[in-house]
């Protein structure tokens, strides 16, 4: 059987949906497939933030941003490894499409004034304005019946039926407890979505106001090539039977990276031991089919990192599910500790705990930081949640003790030296200082911690009964992935571009930022180069 479009997409995560958006509003037939059986991928599974340097809504509030600041700030951050042209087209062009998308397409993006840069203190970084989210989504308002249940709900996110301009308003993630749970409640009942379901949602609303085909349940085989060109795409149902997907303009692959694939990880990463906690369909087979056909490959180095804890037999997607712990360590009263009970690094920055915990040492030929503990005392216990765990429960799983040398016993770590560890720690935390680590000395930090707890959002001295949970680190996205253009296309292993065939998201290397990161730049990334691919092979000839 074979079916003939413009533009076929494979991924229906947010840069898929963004390029059908593209193709769509330009008057071409397009069609997206996808392996699961609902729509948002990783996307969806994801805080939902979106970074965009010099956007709209920065100007009308009265931010000052510019491409060149931007541009200054990644490069001078990337150790080297950033593409300038793909680091310019995703400057200039990132604003463009967010506009397009919210004034054209209806996906109602908000401005986080108060959000800061990882680093907001180095040259080119915002204390703002940077960071987008949308607005709260009701399926049952906004989709037609047959989709309500075709919209992919994080299980990272499903106590928090929240907008992200509405957490910073509230005092920030910190502050869940004293939020209006009657409404939380209600919200929940009603099936409302916060963060990358909901605008994941919003994307999928206009793709189907506008015709966009869907075909779900539809795994990508291999990709046709005649010519040297890439002219379509074989695809599998659910029962078997396969169907070619013919494209007159070109295929844009938006499969995500390879996170879900234990072993293509062992292969490629430097610290191959993560789970994946986005969609468990990102598994690196659209990838093998651009490689398949010469694509280039980029092993930038290792999985975009967030660190996660486990409850005992919870699971989603038939798998232990790894809840993202990523502000967490940053609130007082809480420090990480590694099985030597020693602190390790800035808790209240999330990439300074991942990088620490995946780092090898070559004298021990170990990770000696691997196995990490969240320590907290009563007060953090009882002040803030972990997860779905409200503040004062304590599940019989998680481990406690009345002394540090007790704690220690349980969770096997030296017991002297987390006694001492404290202590010291403690000792500078009564003035709210850190001066091993910095905790909360950055704005990010400190928009991470408890906004109540002064001098220091951050430090607080640990006291009393104390808790540990166990640290993991989940992955969610690659640095690693097919080499493009500037245009999204993607590059051949010899040189040149692959004729017909685009690559957006987490399936194309990071080449935009090399080693840096931000909140939200993923996202940014697929909803770019969603639209460009695809406005280019719609005006190529």
């Amino acid at each position: 059987m074979t079916s003939q479009y413009d533009v076929v997409i494979v991924g229906a995560g947010g840069g898929g949906m963004s390029g059908a958006l593209a193709a769509a509003s330009k008057g071409a037939d397009v069609v997206v497939v996808d392996a699961a059986d609902k729509v948002g991928g990783t996307f969806a599974y994801s805080a939902g933030l979106v970074w965009v340097a010099n956007n709209h809504f920065m100007a009308d509030a009265g931010f000052e941003d510019s491409a060149a600041e931007a541009i200054e700030h990644i490069s001078s951050l990337s150790g080297g490894r950033h593409d300038d042209a793909l680091l310019s087209t995703f400057v200039h062009r990132s604003p463009e499409v967010i506009r397009w998308l919210t004034e054209e397409m209806d996906v109602p993006f908000e401005l986080l004034g108060t959000y800061p840069d990882y680093y907001s203190d180095h040259v080119g970084g915002r204390a703002g304005g940077r960071h987008l989210s949308t607005a709260m989504f009701a399926p049952q308002d906004s989709l037609p019946a047959e989709w309500q249940d075709r919209l992919t709900a994080s299980p990272h996110f499903a106590g928090v039926p929240a907008s992200w301009k509405e957490i910073q308003e509230w005092g920030g993630l910190a502050s869940m407890p004293s939020w209006d749970w009657n409404e939380m409640a209600r919200r929940m009942v009603a099936d409302c979505r916060g963060m990358g379901s909901a605008t994941a949602g919003f994307l999928l609303a206009a793709c189907l106001k506008r015709g966009v085909e869907f075909r779900l349940q539809s795994s990508a085989q291999r990709f046709i090539v005649e010519d040297g060109r890439v002219v379509g795409v074989v695809v599998a149902a659910a029962d078997g039977t396969a169907t070619e997907l013919r494209a007159t303009r070109g295929v844009l692959l938006a499969t995500g990276g390879f996170d879900s694939n234990d072993e293509m990880k062992a292969a490629i990463d430097p610290y191959a031991r993560t789970h994946g906690i986005g969609s468990p369909n990102v598994d690196g087979s659209g990838l093998v089919m651009a490689l398949e056909i010469g694509a280039a490959f980029n092993a930038l180095g290792g999985q975009l990192t967030t660190p996660t804890f486990a409850i005992p037999g919870e699971e989603a997607d038939g798998r232990q599910l790894y809840r993202s712990a990523v502000r967490e360590p940053a609130f007082p009263g809480g420090i990480v500790v590694d099985r030597s009970g020693k602190r390790f690094c800035d808790e209240s920055f999330y990439r300074s705990l991942c990088h620490e915990m995946e780092s090898f040492d070559v004298r021990s030929q170990s990770y000696p930081h691997e196995d990490a503990w969240l320590v907290f005392d009563q007060q953090w216990k009882d002040s803030y949640s972990l997860g779905p765990i409200n503040p004062g429960e304590v599940p019989p799983w998680m481990s406690r003790g009345a002394t540090p040398a007790e704690l220690a016993l349980d969770l096997g770590v030296a017991g002297d030296a987390l006694n001492r560890t404290i202590s010291d720690y403690n000792t500078h935390a009564l003035k709210g200082e850190d001066p091993e680590f910095g905790r909360g000395s950055t704005a990010y930090g400190r928009n991470s911690g408890d906004r109540t707890m002064t001098p220091n959002p951050c430090v607080r001295p640990l006291e009393g009964q104390l808790y540990a949970v166990k640290l993991h680190l989940g992955s969610s996205g690659s640095n690693s992935g097919l080499v493009f253009d500037d245009h999204g296309r993607v590059q051949h292993v010899r040189g040149g571009a692959i004729n017909g065939l685009y690559v957006t998201g987490n399936a194309a290397a990071n080449l935009v930022e090399g080693l840096w990161y931000n909140s939200g730049l993923s996202n940014a990334k697929a909803l770019t180069f969603g639209y460009v691919a695809v406005e280019h092979m719609l005006a190529e000839r």
